[in-house]
């Protein structure tokens, strides 16, 4: 199997994502490649913040996209949340980027998942 690139793309709102057709463009020109698409992290110290609403909305609309079997879509925010839906400090100091703590629980939810999709066969 030919080696791939790597792609990182990241996107601040759904509007970007299907206003653009980013993850059409990335198709078209990578057509073999396999993508991950992580839903928005969650954001905001508790559930109330409004944000959250935001995020949510847009984790949705992800979730709901018709995607080919090379892309997968999944949301790992879960991992941020304390059982009370509080974001704790230890992983997310300013409750919007994740701390060293946070980075290393985010990728240890994604590693099952990128060797999933990488061991897929079309």
């Amino acid at each position: 199997m030919p080696e791939l690139p790597d792609v990182t793309l990241y996107v601040e709102r759904l509007e970007a994502l299907a206003g653009s057709a980013v993850l059409e463009r990335v198709r078209a020109k990578l057509p073999a490649a396999r993508v991950l698409l992580l839903a928005v992290l969650p954001a905001g110290e508790t559930p109330e913040d409004g944000l959250r609403t935001k995020i949510g909305t847009t984790n949705a609309a992800l979730a709901a996209l018709a995607v080919p079997p090379e892309v997968r879509v999944a949301d790992v925010g879960g991992i941020f949340l304390e059982p009370n839906g509080h974001i704790p400090k230890a992983q997310m100091a300013d409750f919007l980027h994740p701390t060293a703590l946070g980075q290393e629980r985010l990728t240890e939810a994604v590693r099952p998942l990128v060797a999933e999709l990488m061991a897929a066969t079309n």
